[in-house]
């Protein structure tokens, strides 16, 4: 599940090392696409239909027009939180729409600098301690420990850490490759990241629609017996990690956000997903924070030309942001 920019964040939280070359190669992975018609066709048939059935799924980039012609236009892009280079080659519209902006708005403004964005998760730790006298280890089955165990983003001696801290920190982690994580360690941006500095190195200030503790609390707003099921079906699926990166990277390269947005909201590619999780990541994760960042975004319409850079699951549906931002009374017109 890819759920936000965390897993390095946590990495250092928990003491995790990484063995960082200079420079990490480029992760790889294998499309999952084509194994589902075997291992949940059901799952397959809904992604084969997804950019028809479901609304505004099928741009990356999307021109915002202020009906009355009294303020510039503006732009929505979608973003994949990796740091795949096929990923940050740009379109030139976008990339010339950030650099002449007259503001940059991302999910949260501390992605741009790392040791910010660290600071802010220690200011809010109570969002990821479990609690006092609570050991997260308690809530996992005996049965599924070995999935968290086994799973190769956490050493075994760095698993005792895991019982202090709430299972959906884990989840994040375990939902990035150990590529992925070793390229973000060494400082390689993942594309949001890498817009917001784009922005700077023009002089366009970089501003956030969510708060840090708004995001963690949402992440720790599942009760923790939820989280425990979560992670669990997350570990099942932690060697594949890089698969999962694949995957969405080649849905992002094709245009097919609807997709992406059925996978997001899902967790895992099964026929046979959790239907209160779901519910929680459909929710919870996307359409309340979409309200959210719908709402915050108005006033930066109302000026005009500004950049809103924010995850692609938050684009397309009803409830996505491409929908929000008609139903407030702008034409939002795909670009790329």
């Amino acid at each position: 599940m890819r759920m936000r920019l965390l897993a390095t964040i946590i990495t250092l939280l928990l003491g995790i090392e990484i063995a960082i070359a200079a420079e990490p190669p480029v992760c790889t992975g294998t499309n999952l696409l084509p194994a589902l018609k075997t291992t949940a066709p059901e799952l397959r048939a809904r992604l084969a239909t997804a950019e028809t059935d479901i609304p505004n799924g099928r741009a990356v980039l999307w021109r915002i027009t202020d009906k009355t012609g009294k303020a510039k236009p503006s732009h929505l892009f979608g973003t994949i939180h990796l740091t795949d280079p096929r990923i940050h080659a740009l379109p030139d519209a976008a990339r010339s729409a950030i650099e002449t902006a007259s503001v940059v708005a991302l999910e949260i403004k501390e992605v741009v600098d790392p040791a910010d964005h660290l600071r802010a998760y220690y200011r809010n730790a109570r969002f990821m301690a479990m609690p006092l006298g609570q050991d997260m280890w308690d809530l996992i089955p005996d049965e599924d420990e070995h999935f968290i165990r086994d799973a190769p983003q956490i050493p075994p001696e760095r698993m005792i850490t895991l019982g202090a801290v709430q299972p959906w920190m884990v989840v994040v982690m375990l939902s990035y490759s150990t590529c992925e994580m070793a390229r973000q360690k060494a400082d390689l941006p993942m594309l949001d990241r890498a817009i917001g500095q784009l922005a700077k190195r023009h002089g366009v200030p970089v501003i956030g629609l969510e708060k840090v503790e708004e995001q963690m609390a949402v992440l720790a707003g599942a009760t923790l017996e939820q989280q425990a099921r979560m992670l669990v079906m997350t570990a099942k699926y932690a060697n594949q990690a890089g698969d999962f990166a694949e995957t969405f990277a080649q849905l992002y390269l094709a245009r097919r956000l609807a997709s992406v947005w059925v996978l997001s909201k899902q967790g895992v590619p099964t026929d046979e997903p959790d239907p209160e999780i779901s519910a929680y990541l459909e929710n919870e994760v996307l359409n309340k924070r979409n309200r959210l960042m719908a709402e915050r975004a108005l006033p930066l319409l109302a000026d005009g030309n500004a950049f809103i850079a924010v995850g692609s699951a938050h684009l397309p549906g009803e409830q996505g942001l491409v929908a929000l931002l008609r139903k407030a009374g702008y034409e939002v017109t795909a670009v790329d």
